[in-house]
């Protein structure tokens, strides 16, 4: 064992799950059923089998989301309503649930963040975005190639006339020949602690992304991208389904 696994064996690292009770996309996603189970209970049960996650905790200001962290045996960390708005911004509400867990808890090094809008993520895919956290990076995020491209197929819309334009002008005519682009994907954000505390913002600094597949990157915000989740974890024969769990 090296001195970093040893270090790293030392240190505490909790995992965070924001589940506001306020979505205009689609109303109580959190807490409503997929594949028979809330959709809270899916980064909760995953969080519980990965050995480098010592405590879980759930940050909201939902009734019924309290009553199923506690269902699953996880801290519940009351969420202000000022942070639970259409308007609020989550990384606030991160500082907040870090301040809080320092003052009621105690102190921890490791921030994780799973969050419920992406069901479909594996053990292997947060594992992935740890160990490369562990080789000294400060804050890590998962990250996923997007067919959508500013340089080939992301267009603005004139509000005069309809007219389109390439959102970043290029002489690119291929696919192809564009620059690879990638999204953030909600697998996992792997920080420092401290890191987040510090920050103005989520791009106040160094972001290092870790691939994931696309297959597992579904992001739960509207009633389209529940059924599409609910129609991949229905397929038994889905090649992910053995790592949900």
């Amino acid at each position: 064992m090296g001195y970093l696994d040893r270090a790293m064996r030392t240190t505490k690292t909790y995992c965070f799950i924001f589940a506001r009770s306020g979505s205009k996309g689609l109303p109580n996603k959190n807490i409503r059923l997929l594949a028979g189970k809330p959709l809270l209970s899916y980064p909760i049960h995953l969080a519980k089998t990965l050995p480098f996650i010592d405590k879980i905790f759930v940050s909201t200001d939902s009734p019924e989301a309290m009553d199923i962290a506690k269902e699953n045996n996880v801290t519940v960390i009351p969420r202000p309503d000022e942070l639970a708005s259409d308007y609020a911004n989550e990384f606030d509400a991160w500082k907040h649930a870090i301040s809080w867990v320092v003052d009621n808890i105690g102190h921890f090094d490791n921030f994780i963040s799973l969050p419920c809008t992406a069901p479909l993520r594996t053990k292997t895919s947060v594992s992935q975005c740890f160990e490369t956290f562990k080789q000294k990076n400060l804050f890590v995020v998962s990250v996923t190639k997007t067919k959508y491209n500013p340089f080939f197929n992301l267009v603005e819309r004139d509000k005069q006339d309809s007219s389109i334009n390439l959102y970043s002008p290029s002489k690119i005519t291929r696919r192809q020949d564009a620059p690879e682009i990638f999204c953030i994907t909600p697998i996992a954000y792997i920080a420092k602690q401290e890191e987040i505390i510090q920050r103005k913002n989520f791009w106040d600094g160094k972001i290092v992304g870790v691939e994931v597949s696309s297959d597992i990157a579904t992001d739960i915000d509207d009633l389209n991208d529940f059924l599409l989740a609910e129609a991949v974890i229905a397929n038994q024969n889905n090649k992910f389904l053995k790592d949900l769990n």
